[in-house]
């Protein structure tokens, strides 16, 4: 909480300090070679940046039919597979919540944070508007299991409860190497707290009364600290350089930065929601559900 509570009160000084600042720069009239030298770096590697992303996307594989139930680790019961599809239309049908089951042979030497967001954005989970997609992403070969939990849904599936879940219903089954009881009762968790979320009353798959709200565990404030300090990086950014090449009426009014900087390709990358999702076969598909990184991992 201090933490925190200091991170804000640098944010308000720099506020302060960018508003000086402003004034003096606007009546600048040629922008300065440093200036000009760390913008172009800058912009330059956000653009290799997101040819790297691209090409990471285009590496993952392509959903079923079925949507919600994505064995290409083959290691799934056909029973288990028609119990999560069933629970998956279902809870989609009543809610417009998508949770996704996808299993992997290999993450092909990334971790399966950055992995699972990527999938989970490229697919679309969730309804677009509510944000609303769950992924449960698990490596045979990594030995590795992640929840993704959409933004709409990181309220009630918080890092704390989502890393208990994993601890409590899936790592006993997947430390014997039985994948798909493992995947099954985490997944009926999972539905289990979304319909609680939506409000639907009816549905119990497990009784649990210790799955409490774990976030106190330091997760949020985490959170919180990176994107106060995400914020304070921009903006000592625009400090730096755009006011001589933004405010300043002149030679570069419309320039480069309407070209191909922020604008252009910068920050504009694999956005939450930016995905539409794909379904194959005329079976179900994504909404365009946001993810910003909710969710916990567990190696076993």
């Amino acid at each position: 909480m201090k933490k925190t509570i200091g991170a804000s009160a640098l944010l308000v000084s720099l506020l302060i300090v960018l508003l000086s600042v402003l004034p003096a720069a606007a009546k600048s009239d040629y922008p300065s070679p440093a200036s000009d030298f760390a913008v172009n770096g800058f912009s330059s590697r956000l653009t290799d940046n997101n040819k790297m992303t691209t090409q990471a996307q285009s590496n993952y594989p392509s959903p079923t039919s079925d949507f919600f139930v994505n064995d290409f680790a083959s290691c799934l019961t056909d029973d288990d597979k028609r119990t999560i599809q069933s629970l998956g239309e279902a809870l989609y049908e009543q809610t417009d919540a998508q949770i996704v089951v996808v299993t992997v042979e290999s993450l092909g030497g990334r971790d399966i944070e950055s992995y699972s967001i990527g999938l989970a954005r490229k697919w679309g989970i969730g309804d677009k508007d509510d944000d609303s997609g769950v992924l449960l992403l698990l490596s045979t070969g990594d030995r590795q299991v992640r929840i993704e939990v959409g933004k709409g849904l990181e309220g009630t599936l918080t890092d704390g409860k989502t890393g208990r879940i994993l601890d409590s219903y899936a790592i006993p089954y997947l430390k014997n190497n039985d994948f798909s009881t493992g995947l099954r009762e985490c997944y009926q968790k999972l539905v289990e707290e979304v319909y609680s979320e939506y409000g639907v009353e009816g549905y119990t798959s497990i009784d649990d009364s210790d799955i409490g709200d774990y976030s106190s565990s330091g997760f949020g404030d985490e959170k919180t600290d990176l994107a106060v300090m995400i914020i304070i990086t921009v903006l000592v950014l625009i400090i730096l350089f755009l006011p001589r090449r933004i405010i300043r009426k002149g030679n570069y009014h419309g320039g480069d930065y309407h070209g191909g900087g922020f604008y252009g390709g910068g920050f504009g990358g694999p956005s939450s929601g930016g995905f539409s999702g794909g379904s194959s076969s005329g079976g179900f598909s994504g909404g365009g559900g946001g993810f910003s990184g909710g969710g916990s991992s567990r190696g076993f």
